[in-house]
């Protein structure tokens, strides 16, 4: 019910860094535990007045006040559907809590006094984690951590019902759609190591890992384990904070996210590294008005165009299809030798680049008939949203079966194809995309169509990046970042630019929902559609901040620059994303700064086996379209009964044992 609480307004930004400066050896002075009901009040308040809060901070400010709460060990100040306080070994306690309407599972860890001290001292003894499972089982752990966490998953001393057991039982029976795993401090480290154990209990879940001034938890395996595990992670510190960098003996995270505390760090009546500080720091965050930009709706308001002057010429060049003469391979031709001929459409300033492309278009279009295969060889029809078909469910694998059914159904082009009261949706551009509303699981499902069509493929070749991000809200947040420029048309006709308000994807769920908000947003594709996907995924978190943002991606084109990766990792997190053996397609556009999305979380499958890397660098002569279609990935995907992982990876594990600092 917190989510009937807190308002839904509108979109900001934040500060981000990649971990990489001097590590700060001194510690703050040990805080006071503050007034929880006071602070939960306070950020309400603020959060209740502000008009431009975005999803980075919507789900920050939902994770601090349960942090709140486990502080005060008072719930009366929101309503709670239903929790439990867990004493932790040695002090502390975890607040487990049921939301009904998202069908979430919260726990909010508070570690004793001396517990953080503990944790971040000069001797680190090791542990190998027992509850990651046979994948995942090799990472590492602090001791100081690892042992009160163990001793809490186990459940309440007086009683045999475990941590997982006790979730069920709140639940009143369903299994939880989305779990956050929050705390400060030593709390944090706790739900580092929880949120990676939600992963693996709750495989079909999608995991919030959300803290403040937490310390560093395990090996460089176990930050591994947790890029892939979690969906999305918001490892919040201030400037200041030497917490996140230490114990010196344990590696960093491999991100930190910074909040604004220019005037917290003003107020003497503020203890740093206590909630109230990262609360303020927050409040301060969201208010800055210099960090903040309006966001109306699903930017129907927006009517100016995202290109600038002359790019938007591209449509005449890129249609001139040599009077329709010589084929299909002769006309695509003839739009790509316009393509590269006009300055408007200027793609590239490589002749080799350009070359490679050519050739994969011929590939491309000589293998056209087996984009498409998914409606006449699929080996699964029903989309069930959250059952695996092979009676297991592997964690990661399990959360893209539904999506690869999906992707390759929805080239049938038909009502009703990815799941009951589903539409496919019609828009300019050639753009397809099915839609589908699941009223029980509260789940938008999203899926695009790949490329069917002659003008399908002219927007796959339209292969320069855009001169402004699809979206005006985007514009101020990140300036930098530029995306393909056909896959921007295909969303932007399905969304923004829709002619009406039938064929915009926004409009149309809600229809279907009957207003009510997703709290779940599943985004998929294959091929073109998959380029259009890791588009729409973003435009998803911005409309509803509240919701997950589940993007599951086949064969996928890189869509766009780094800083559009950068983007896409604060707003919907990981991205899972499968390549298949030697596609070419991921491979492609080979020039202009392209790159993947998703924080490098890609995977790689070879004859039913799965791997959790993204696959080794190639050149485009060394791939082939023969590996693309949509059914092979269908098959590696759903009859992949584990995910391997790399030897490479294996290799990061630390050994067991005592590290003390020289």
């Amino acid at each position: 019910m917190l989510a009937r609480v807190i308002l839904l307004l509108g979109v900001t930004t934040l500060s981000l860094c990649c971990v990489g400066a001097q590590r700060k050896l001194a510690q703050s002075a040990a805080a006071p535990a503050p007034s929880g009901p006071t602070l939960v009040q306070d950020l309400l308040d603020v959060l209740g007045r502000n008009q431009s809060i975005g999803p980075q901070f919507y789900k920050t400010a939902e994770a601090a006040v349960y942090t709140s709460l486990v502080y005060a060990n008072d719930t009366s100040t929101v309503p709670l559907d239903d929790f439990l306080l867990l004493p932790l070994a040695g002090g502390g306690q975890v607040l487990v809590t049921w939301v009904d309407n998202s069908t979430t599972a919260v726990l909010a860890w508070r570690a004793a006094d001396n517990a953080t001290a503990a944790m971040t001292g000069s001797s680190v003894e090791m542990s190998a984690t027992n509850f990651l499972g046979s994948v995942f089982a090799n990472a590492s752990v602090n001791n100081a951590t690892l042992n009160p966490f163990q001793q809490a998953l186990q459940g309440a001393p007086d009683t045999d019902e475990d941590l997982a057991a006790t979730i069920v039982r709140l639940s009143n029976g369903p299994f939880p759609r989305r779990v956050l795993c929050t705390g400060m401090g030593g709390g944090g480290a706790y739900a580092t190591l929880c949120a990676v154990w939600a992963a693996v209990t709750f495989p079909l879940a999608q995991i919030r890992h959300i803290t403040f001034g937490a310390p560093a938890v395990g090996d460089a395996l176990f930050n591994w384990s947790l890029e892939q595990l979690v969906d999305i992670s918001y490892p919040w510190a201030t400037a200041s904070d030497a917490l996140p960098s230490l114990p010196l003996q344990l590696p960093l995270p491999s991100i930190i996210m910074y909040l604004q505390d220019n005037n917290t760090r003003q107020d003497t009546t503020m203890v740093q590294n206590s909630l109230q500080y990262y609360i303020s720091a927050l409040m301060e965050s969201i208010g800055d008005a210099s960090v903040s930009t309006a966001f109306a709706g699903q930017n129907s308001t927006d009517n100016n165009s995202t290109l600038v002057d002359g790019v938007a010429n591209y449509d005449e060049c890129a249609r001139n299809d040599g009077g329709g003469s010589g084929g299909i391979l002769s006309r695509i031709g003839n739009a790509i030798s316009n393509f590269a001929g006009s300055a408007a459409c200027e793609i590239s300033s490589t002749v080799s680049d350009l070359v490679q492309e050519v050739d994969a278009a011929r590939g491309y279009l000589d293998n056209s008939a087996e984009e498409s295969p998914g409606q006449i060889n699929a080996t699964f029809t029903n989309v069930d949203l959250f059952s695996g078909y092979n009676g297991s469910c592997v964690p990661i694998l399990c959360k893209m079966e539904a999506a690869i059914v999906a992707s390759c159904q929805v080239y049938d082009n038909s009502d009703g194809i990815i799941g009951p009261g589903s539409q496919v949706i019609h828009g300019d551009y050639s753009t397809d995309v099915g839609v589908r509303w699941d009223a029980v699981n509260t789940t938008a499902l999203i899926a695009f169509r790949g490329s069917q069509s002659i003008e399908d493929w002219i927007q796959d070749f339209k292969q320069f990046l855009s001169d402004a991000p699809y979206s005006t809200v985007l514009e101020e947040m990140y300036p930098d970042a530029h995306v393909h420029h056909g896959f921007l048309q295909q969303l932007q006709a399905v969304t923004d630019k829709a002619p009406n308000i039938s064929v915009n994807i926004g409009n149309v769920l809600m229809n279907m929902s009957g207003g009510v908000p997703p709290s779940l947003v599943i985004v998929t594709g294959h091929s073109l559609g998959a380029g259009v996907a890791s588009l729409a995924a973003p435009w998803a978190a911005l409309q509803w901040p509240g919701a997950d943002i589940r993007c599951v991606t086949f064969g996928n084109p890189k869509p766009g620059n780094a800083a559009y990766a950068q983007a896409f990792r604060d707003l919907v997190g990981k991205q899972y994303r499968l390549t298949n053996y030697l596609d070419v397609v991921p491979e492609l556009p080979t020039f202009n700064d392209y790159t993947e999305v998703g924080n490098g979380t890609g995977l790689w499958a070879t004859n039913q086996t799965v791997y959790l890397q993204e696959r080794p660098p190639m050149a485009v002569d060394q791939l082939t379209w023969d590996d693309h279609s949509c059914n092979l990935y269908e098959g590696n995907l759903i009859y992949t009964s584990t995910a391997t992982i790399p030897s490479a990876v294996l290799a990061l594990n630390s050994t067991s044992g005592t590290a003390v600092a020289g």
